[in-house]
């Protein structure tokens, strides 16, 4: 599973709390409740397959030594390239 699905990690459960929000006062408590859990549930498979593809994938290992994968949104950083 690539690591851009760990986007996911934060959509499923804001999208479920919307819906359930929403859509759960007219459902039965009990599918809502199923709901919710089937959520969480799909959330915990996809942090599994980011952990997974992050800790045993080779493309992160470079000279025996795993690498860090850095997010950098730093104001340095975008004004890097600027012409101001």
């Amino acid at each position: 599973m690539p690591l851009n699905y760990s986007i996911l990690v934060l959509a499923i459960p804001l999208l479920m709390f919307l819906f359930l929000g929403l859509a759960g006062v007219k459902m039965e408590k009990k599918l809502t409740g199923w709901l919710g859990v089937l959520g969480m549930g799909a959330t915990m498979v996809v942090c599994y397959g980011v952990a997974l593809n992050y800790f045993f994938s080779p493309e992160f290992i470079k000279e025996g030594v795993r690498q860090a994968v850095v997010l950098r949104l730093g104001l340095a950083h975008l004004l890097q390239n600027s012409r101001i």
